[in-house]
């Protein structure tokens, strides 16, 4: 639990866009929503008894977690920047 708390915590120092709004970033803003849905559901399995399909599913969502705010979220950003630099080139 120290873990989930402490990646958000370190996340805006090591998170940098240029473009901060997810209006503009639509893998982040796919990505948000399925971290969305993803606590819900971490949420939902808490309050569950810890038998066997609980567990399973429960540990694949926490692996979600760590691996969105890790690298799933800084590896978008980067793809994302990427093609904004393209379109600004293209644009011009």
């Amino acid at each position: 639990m120290l873990a989930s708390i402490l990646v958000l915590f370190f996340l805006p120092f090591y998170i940098n866009s240029e473009v901060r709004s997810m209006r503009f970033r639509p893998i982040s803003h796919f990505l948000f929503w399925l971290i969305v849905v993803d606590a819900l559901l971490l949420g939902w399995i808490g309050g569950k008894p810890a038998a066997e399909p609980y567990i399973t599913v429960g540990r694949i969502l926490a692996v979600y977690y760590f691996l969105y705010f890790l690298v799933l979220l800084p590896a978008s950003i980067s793809i994302e920047a990427w093609f904004w630099k393209k379109s600004q080139r293209f644009f011009k």
